[in-house]
């Protein structure tokens, strides 16, 4: 009889010591962390520039009849802002800015746009703008005209947070003569919108060549 109870309190330690250590397994899946992905910075065809400033190199793309950046601009200025944890970092996905810098953000040759120009850029969508605009990263669209928008949210300068990243993108744009509005799209919903920038956010930048 002392020999069967060794037996089962041998065998109750076993069964414990293989739960907790499945335990543990279980707990090390739930807790793994996936690697972020990084954004393709690859040329095509020879479509890019390089800003004198920094060396920074920008692809672009003929849309419509305008030329714009087919990348976030990424010049480090004083108030500027970088978010290393989406997309590769802010060498590749870009930085965002305050209201005041952007008169001079710029490269020379290129521009902010106005919200003309993103209405016009728009149009070129055979799809809604919200389907076609997104960069193939974000698995939410198709990408047609090559304008590869990424959802970085925006930089909540009241609690130096960053906010709605991974599912919205903003674009700062200009509007008589003073930039005021941002070009706004949001996952999931086939619709864009041109909307009054609150001064406490930073947003993205793409600039348009001059003609």
């Amino acid at each position: 009889m002392r020999l069967g109870m060794i037996a089962a309190m041998f065998l109750s330690l076993v069964v414990v010591g293989c739960s907790s250590k499945e335990s543990a397994e279980e707990k090390q899946v739930e807790t793994k962390v996936e690697p972020i992905a990084e954004i393709s910075m690859e040329v095509v065809n020879g479509e890019s520039f390089v800003d004198a400033r920094d060396n920074q190199v920008y692809r672009y793309v003929k849309i419509g009849n305008a030329t714009w950046m087919k990348d976030n601009l990424r010049f480090a200025s004083a108030n500027s802002f970088c978010n290393q944890e989406f997309g590769g970092g802010c060498n590749k996905v870009g930085r965002y800015y305050t209201i005041e810098e952007l008169p001079t953000l710029c490269p020379e040759g290129w521009r902010m746009p106005k919200s003309k120009d993103f209405t016009a850029m728009q149009k070129s969508c055979k799809k809604n703008p919200g389907f076609c605009l997104w960069h193939e990263f974000e698995k939410q669209g198709s990408d047609e005209i090559g304008f590869s928008a990424l959802a970085m949210g925006r930089y909540d300068l009241h609690v130096s947070k960053y906010s709605e990243v991974g599912t919205q993108a903003y674009f700062w744009s200009e509007s008589n003569g003073k930039a005021k509005d941002v070009f706004s799209l949001k996952k999931g919903e086939y619709a864009s919108s041109i909307v009054r920038a609150e001064k406490s956010d930073a947003f993205t930048v793409r600039c348009i060549k001059m003609e």
